[in-house]
């Protein structure tokens, strides 16, 4: 049955939940069924700090009393950001691990710098701004011997692609966790596509056996 429901958006700092701007409908109705609650509001938002035509009405969320309830099952901008964020995160994970394992290595030096652009097709669908992303190298005795460059988020049959490029061929890193869960990198060699092994220490010091 539907219920009213009002229609809302977020302040310039990309937090604050608020009404849309002035020249937005406000008052609707929506089957409160199909909707989960993701958040808890004040009875009554702030007005807006944007000027029409920003401050636009975030598409697939509402506010019923002070409850925010997000449409389930549906993409929106901030599920992409947080996608996005995380990824990021991950990265940094797997170039951590990279620098622990080789710790104990005083001839090999890092070089990390934000080379990749990371625009991918639903960043661009939901608005969302485009970020460069790292790349590790590994050097020896100023020698590069791999570079960490990451390949995609959005992959097919993966949560997320880096390339490690060597001199001898390109491996393959895939995290082939769920979204949201403890990653699961596995590396595909060169010589072999089909079959996966595991990233860890053991295999980083594959990297600088040269």
């Amino acid at each position: 049955m539907p219920v009213k429901a009002q229609y809302i958006s977020k302040k310039r700092d990309g937090v604050t939940w608020c009404y849309p701007s002035t020249g937005y409908f406000i008052d609707t109705e929506i089957d409160e069924e199909e909707y989960e609650k993701i958040d808890t509001v004040d009875a009554d938002l702030p007005e807006s700090d944007e000027s029409f035509p920003k401050g636009a009405p975030f598409q697939g969320y509402f506010k019923i009393g002070s409850k925010i309830l997000k449409k389930k099952g549906e993409i929106t901008k901030e599920d992409v950001q947080k996608r996005v964020d995380d990824w990021i995160s991950r990265i940094e994970n797997v170039f951590s691990l990279v620098k622990y394992s080789l710790s104990n290595h005083s001839n090999i030096d890092f070089v990390e710098t934000k080379k990749n652009r990371m625009h991918e097709e639903l960043m661009q669908k939901f608005n969302v701004p485009p970020v460069n992303l790292p790349v590790l190298e590994i050097r020896k005795n100023k020698e590069l011997l791999a570079s960490f460059s990451p390949k995609g988020l959005w992959v097919i049959g993966a949560n997320g692609r880096i390339d490690i490029l060597t001199k001898y061929g390109s491996y393959i890193l895939v995290d082939i966790s769920d979204k949201y869960q403890q990653s699961i990198w596995k590396v595909y060699a060169p010589s072999n596509r089909k079959k996966s092994i595991d990233f860890d220490k053991e295999f980083v010091e594959t990297l600088v056996q040269v």
